[in-house]
């Protein structure tokens, strides 16, 4: 694999040699013929792959100190047990496996993304008015657009009682430039059902995804994804939204093909859904979170629709897609 391609991530040299240790002490207890580490073949790898990845993202995304080597070992023992238990009681097959590494890869991309912070203005918030805003906007435009218009709407109408209460021709006016000004109404609207209904979508949150995204729909400008994003990303439920730039990176990386051609919505494709809920299967939250935000990034700059730049992806070692043209074009 062309040095390219790797993904770097640059820690200190101390850290770093710890967390080379540490992984060397996963592999070890993921051998150990002892409960309950035993009878469990290729998943063990995978398994201590997402270990080692979450401490990497811990180390990346903070910055306290290193670290004793008692606390390693501790923590190394507690994680790959905490994980082995989980598999356990879920009964899993070793055909997980390149899931648990692609979701460590993508929460790893997603981590370093965030802590650079060059990315969209409404990924560093949970205010679902401004997650509303972001994904109402974003719906077939491009970015820099809805950049621009997320900027201004916020700077005029900083809370979703200003947008409900602003005359539709202001809020066209405030859009002027940017494409967007025939969403003024459906916004206005939007945010009106968002400052009646926030306390009773907490409150169906608690009885899970489905009720939340139904509610979430009767909303305008929101559709499946964006019900999904605001539930993952406002509510705290683990799900992956679902758009062209995740059935993408899903069928490619997973499956090494291209998704199948007339597959326009994703979330009534069974295929599709059994490969998400394999990759969030006991994820944690921020796991789901990092993991969306690195399927947007690598959709948008890398996994392409017609020519998709595997030498510059950061998970072109974990894509099958990637592996293969990248063997073939040597």
């Amino acid at each position: 694999m062309p040095d390219r391609v790797r993904l770097q991530i640059r820690v200190d040299n101390q850290l770093r040699e710890q967390l080379r240790e540490l992984l060397v002490r996963l592999r070890t207890l993921a051998h150990s013929p002892h409960p309950p580490f035993r009878h469990w073949g290729s998943i063990r790898e995978s398994l201590v792959a997402e270990a080692a990845l979450r401490l990497v993202m811990q180390a990346i995304g903070s910055t306290p100190q290193p670290p004793s080597p008692q606390e390693l070992e501790e923590q190394s023992v507690t994680t790959l047990r905490e994980f082995l238990e989980e598999w356990a009681e879920a009964g899993v097959a070793a055909s997980i496996c390149p899931y648990l590494v692609l979701r460590g890869s993508l929460a790893v991309v997603g981590s370093l993304g965030i802590k650079k912070g060059d990315g969209p203005p409404w990924r560093h918030t949970s205010d679902i008015y401004k997650l509303y805003v972001a994904e109402a906007l974003l719906r077939r435009t491009t970015r820099k657009r809805a950049r621009e218009a997320y900027k201004k709407l916020l700077a005029r109408y900083p809370t979703a009682s200003d947008l409900a209460s602003a005359p539709p021709t202001d809020v066209r006016e405030v859009l002027r430039g940017t494409g967007l000004t025939k969403r003024a109404e459906k916004l206005i609207e939007g945010a009106a059902r968002l400052k009646e209904s926030e306390k009773s979508l907490r409150a169906t949150a608690e009885e899970g995804l489905v009720s939340l995204r139904r509610q979430l729909k009767e909303i305008p400008l929101v559709g499946d994804y964006t019900a999904d994003a605001l539930a993952l990303h406002s509510f705290g439920l683990v799900t992956l939204p679902l758009d062209g730039n995740a059935l993408r990176v899903l069928w490619r990386a997973l499956k090494g093909v291209e998704p199948p051609q007339g597959l326009r919505d994703p979330y009534r494709d069974t295929e599709t859904k059994l490969m998400r809920k394999k990759l969030l299967m006991h994820s944690p939250l921020r796991t789901a979170q990092l993991a969306h935000f690195a399927i947007l990034d690598i959709g948008w700059d890398h996994c392409r629709p017609k020519h998709p730049r595997c030498d510059t992806c950061p998970i072109a070692m974990t894509c099958r897609l990637a592996h293969f043209r990248l063997l073939y074009s040597k």
